[in-house]
């Protein structure tokens, strides 16, 4: 409280700034948060500040404003600061309990907008040349999300527009988007969990144009970490097996560690023609869960070799990583014993038919 009472003395000691006659307020700012959640420096606390870029936007409107543009992704990470939230100062992680700043400015925000009219943009403004280069259909799902968010959090209706940034960002950034993107909807398609979720909006920091260099690559560092970690949180568990059968039901297990059973395929080959792998039906994984399949082998002769193992959606697309397992075969199968015994009768026919001859031979010297 007494924090709240020093901030509201100091904002009345401001000068006195003549209020704006804009119709149409827009509410933006470059991207602050990682993948992880915590803020890349401590800007935008700065920036909600009366004399900041954000707080003179807010405490300086015009009375009459009606008409409002907002970035729900703003609004989330307003939201942050005043819960409390963690920021990077150099290679230090400093937490802050909470903003009282960003408490007074989502205040004045929620009466601002009382009875106002209220459009939402895509969320984290991205790019919009960049967007419908690399992702055309991508920008449809970000709009409606993030009007779903702020609706929410207004507990009112809000209308989409079409309003966004203008400006390309660079080809890199286009191209690890594009890639990321594609590694995350693969999961999207079969986890809807809101992690998921917030991980594909949070891809956007990506496109957004009015980010430093040194600002994209601490979020693309973040994000391309965060995405490998997703792929992992399904996977097929490492082993090493000795078989010594020639038809083995091999135990493998499947790890599923989102909050939401899947439904996948497996899809399995070896390094060599030493084993026949047969077909392993569709299966299930609940949530927070493991489950142990059999993977059905036919040993064709022994030595050694590797077993891949790659998981797919139920429409066919690869789910994160494929996981080789070495197998060491120790057994000699009946199609190598048929071999060993038809070449040792083969040698036997040929030492009967040569003593045979031997015998003839003699006979007819004799003779």
């Amino acid at each position: 409280m007494k924090r709240l009472f020093l901030f509201l003395f100091a904002f009345l000691l401001l000068p006195i700034t003549p209020v704006r006659a804009e119709s149409v307020i827009t509410l933006i700012s470059t991207p602050h948060r990682n993948a992880a959640g915590i803020f890349i420096n401590n800007q935008l606390a700065q920036d909600l500040t009366a004399v900041g870029t954000l707080g003179q936007t807010l405490f300086n409107r015009a009375r009459n404003t009606t008409n409002w543009i907002i970035d729900d992704q703003l609004i989330e990470e307003v939201e942050d600061l005043a819960d409390g939230y963690s920021y990077l100062d150099g290679e230090k992680v400093v937490t802050v309990d909470k903003s009282v700043v960003a408490q007074v400015w989502l205040t004045t925000l929620r009466q601002a907008l009382r009875g106002a009219q209220i459009s939402v943009i895509g969320y984290g403004d991205p790019s919009l040349p960049s967007i419908n280069k690399v992702a055309p259909n991508e920008i449809s799902i970000l709009r409606t999300l993030a009007q779903q968010r702020l609706a929410k959090w207004l507990g009112r209706d809000v209308a989409l527009t079409n309003y966004g940034a203008t400006k390309p960002v660079s080809r890199n950034a286009e191209e690890l988007y594009r890639s990321l993107l594609a590694e995350v909807s693969v999961i999207n398609s079969i986890i809807t969990t809101p992690d998921i979720e917030a991980l594909r909006l949070g891809l956007t920091s990506l496109l957004n144009p009015n980010l430093s260099k040194d600002d994209f690559t601490e979020l693309s560092m973040s994000y391309t970490d965060a995405v490998s970690a997703m792929k992992k949180r399904i996977r097929v568990a490492a082993g090493n097996y000795t078989i010594t059968s020639s038809t083995y039901s091999l135990p493998v297990t499947v790890i599923n560690g989102f909050d939401q059973q899947i439904n996948v395929d497996v899809d399995a080959w070896t390094s060599n023609a030493r084993v026949i792998v047969g077909k392993i039906p569709r299966i299930t994984v609940g949530a927070k869960s493991q489950l142990q399949i059999k993977v059905p082998l036919s040993v064709i002769a022994s030595g050694e070799t590797t077993l891949a193992l790659q998981l797919h959606t139920p429409s066919g697309e690869r789910v994160g990583n494929i996981e080789e397992i070495p197998l060491r075969l120790a057994v000699i199968s009946p199609l190598t014993t048929w071999f060993i015994v038809g070449m040792a009768l083969i040698l036997l026919g040929a030492a009967i038919i040569q003593s045979v001859r031997r015998v003839k031979r003699r006979r007819n010297s004799g003779a």
